[in-house]
């Protein structure tokens, strides 16, 4: 039952007080979790510091403010209403192993010896024989486990039950899908009965932790991670330049000072303390943005992780009670970000030397000193990627002599992957050209993608092979070889792995387990496709075809200006990108399959095959021969 101790949700088992395995954790309003005994501490210090004058305290993360219950006025009160975290208690459990204590409790409590028999998940005691009989006589509805039995038990099933909140002792048993909402079977009967769909608790959680939904929420606080995390370094960065210039501007003015005679002392002390005075005024304010931002950043990584360790250890009743406030924070985090994202203006000064020091009688001041404050340039900034146009941010040559590159997708906006053909291997650069390493697959290596940050997945079309490898910051290590007939082109999508066969095209899970196969309507090789809004787009032949995930036609592409096309992708709005092989040329499509644009065009010359748009970066990648092209999509300013 124990987990390795390098797992990615490792981190979220910490007390970040105390840095130690959370001990009974406990969640503020905000979402972040302490030991009972660590929070404990800190409301006890902020109640002695302020006696009974408490109204708030600050999250020791993110400084957001946590108002006093009613009725409260000690710090063991306001404990006991703080909610316990039973969704990471089941993730410390999964990732460290159940512990039990070997004598009971309640009897220890009481200087007494005995054996633990039972144990209460509700309670999180362990029990001899008479206190277990006590206890299920005197509390119902508590699970309770013979602990000689647990170490055969599923993690999940050692969860403490989910009580409905409206219906008191009744536990979480089913799922209403029409109005997202955990219910016992009391509400089931009362609230829900004319509902059209009430699932089984069980397979409502299996379906919910599947769907495109919550795949989509994970990406939303990926995004939403990203846009808070350069919004704090930027504000960050302000700060940087901010006090750089001041202090250019201490030196500029020491040093004009040096040549001056003694009598400008005075105007030389006024406009230092001018200068510090808007330092003074501006830069405690930047720093607090800095400080707000880095905490919501941290917000969103908790999220981010606390949703996706709900999804994979959560019990179902934990599950299904996480869904709404999983719905509820990416939403408040989005709001907080364009929120800030208007508020926050970059303050920079301008120094201006005063033309009257030529003219020591007729200086009256040091210095000019214009504040002023322009709104934030941020990458995550909205782009209309039908009206913005591709400014090429890198070009490199590959070190190999080859020019079959069939297959390129970026890791992240510093490194891309490659599928080098003819050399049987999958090679990783930075896009400064840097060679970092390479996957030698032993076979014709035609497509490559990335299935999350530390995955990625290719295609060995000769021998009909779907391989998954790990990726690190310069390595790439075979994970496991899958074997399907006729593959070719492949896209990694919401976790899903679409692999394009000669009639068919199958989908994977992530860790490469056949979910499903999706008829293609044309038949013929399927040597590229995207897949977006719940529709595969490929290349076949001289056309681009595009169906659903059914199999099902939905249009069909094809210009003589665009010959050969090959490598294909898809933005964040769904416009498709396709690349022509002979036509050396860009075609940008809308989402509806109809012609946009010719994005680029007169491409260097060389084999073209591969295209790859990532959607986080609003970044262009693609080959032209041995030449690596890297664009961005930037409106014009």
């Amino acid at each position: 039952m124990a987990a390795s101790n390098t797992s990615p949700f490792t981190e979220l088992t910490l007390c970040p007080i105390c840095f130690e395995g959370f001990k009974c954790p406990k969640t503020l309003p905000c979402l972040h979790n302490f030991c009972e005994s660590c929070i404990g501490s800190y409301l006890a210090s902020v109640f002695e510091k302020e006696k009974d004058k408490v109204k708030c305290v600050s999250c020791p993360i993110c400084r957001a403010d946590v108002q006093k219950p009613q009725d409260v006025n000690t710090s063991e009160e306001w404990i006991k209403c703080l909610p316990t975290n039973h969704m990471l208690v089941s993730i410390v459990e999964a990732l460290t192993g159940f512990q039990h204590e070997n004598i009971c409790n309640s009897c220890n409590s009481e200087n007494k010896t005995e054996s633990a028999v039972y144990w209460c998940a509700d309670c999180r005691k362990a029990l001899c024989e008479l206190c277990e009989r006590k206890h299920t006589y005197f509390i119902q509805g508590h699970k309770v486990l013979n602990v000689k039995q647990m170490t055969d038990i599923e993690p999940k099933a050692l969860s403490a039950s989910i009580k409905c909140p409206r219906h008191e002792g009744k536990a979480i048993e089913a799922y209403c899908f029409d109005h997202n909402a955990p219910c016992c079977s009391s509400c089931v009967m009362i609230t829900h009965r004319k509902c059209s769909r009430v699932e089984e608790a069980k397979n409502a959680a299996e379906e919910l932790r599947k769907s495109k939904e919550i795949l989509g929420l994970q990406e939303d606080f990926e995004i939403h991670r990203k846009k808070m995390g350069e919004l704090s370094d930027k504000t960050a960065e302000n700060v940087k330049s901010f006090k750089d210039k001041v202090a250019d501007i201490h030196s500029e003015i020491t040093t004009l000072r040096s040549d001056i005679n003694r009598h400008l002392d005075d105007i030389e002390l006024k406009a230092k303390q001018e200068l510090n005075a808007l330092e003074k005024e501006h830069v405690p304010e930047m720093e607090a943005t800095v400080q707000m931002m880095s905490g919501e950043t941290k917000r969103a990584e908790n999220d981010l992780m606390m949703q996706k360790a709900s999804v994979q250890f959560a019990s179902d009743e934990q599950f299904l009670c996480d869904i709404e406030k999983m719905r509820n924070e990416s939403n408040k985090i989005k709001e907080i970000w364009e929120q800030n994202r208007t508020k926050i203006n970059y303050k920079k000064l301008i120094f201006e030397m005063n033309d009257e020091l030529k003219s020591l009688k007729n200086v009256q001041t040091f210095m000019h000193v214009n504040l002023t404050e322009d709104k934030m340039v941020m990458e995550s900034d909205p782009v209309d990627l039908l009206q913005a146009e591709p400014v090429k941010v890198s070009q490199f040559d590959i070190d190999v002599n080859c020019s079959d590159i069939t297959g390129c997708v970026m890791v992240d906006d510093k490194r891309v992957l490659l599928a080098t053909y003819s050399l049987n291997r999958v090679d990783m650069y930075r896009i400064d050209g840097t060679y970092l390493s390479c996957l030698n697959l032993g076979n014709e290596v035609w497509g490559v993608d990335v299935i999350d940050k530390d995955t990625g997945a290719a295609t060995l079309c000769p021998v009909g092979k779907v391989v998954l490898f790990s990726i690190d910051d310069k390595n790439l290590t075979l994970i496991k070889t899958l074997s399907f007939s006729g593959v070719y082109g492949m896209n990694s999508y919401r976790g899903k792995i679409y692999v394009g066969c000669t009639d068919k095209i199958i989908v994977l899970d992530k860790n490469g387990s056949l979910m499903e196969e999706v008829a293609q309507p044309s038949r013929g090789r399927i040597r590229h496709l995207t897949v977006a809004d719940d529709k595969i787009v490929y290349t076949n032949c001289n056309v681009v075809q595009c169906i659903t995930l059914r199999g099902e036609h939905v249009f069909q592409f094809s210009s003589k200006d665009l010959t050969y096309p090959e490598g294909i992708s898809t933005d964040c709005d769904n416009n498709i990108y396709v690349i022509g092989q002979s036509s050396r040329n860009i075609f940008q499509l809308n989402p509806q399959g109809k012609f946009h644009r010719v994005l680029l065009q007169n491409l260097p010359k060389g084999s073209i095959n591969s295209l790859f748009f990532c959607r986080l970066t609003n970044r262009l990648v693609f080959n032209t021969g041995k030449g690596i092209h890297v664009y961005e999509m930037r409106m014009k300013k």
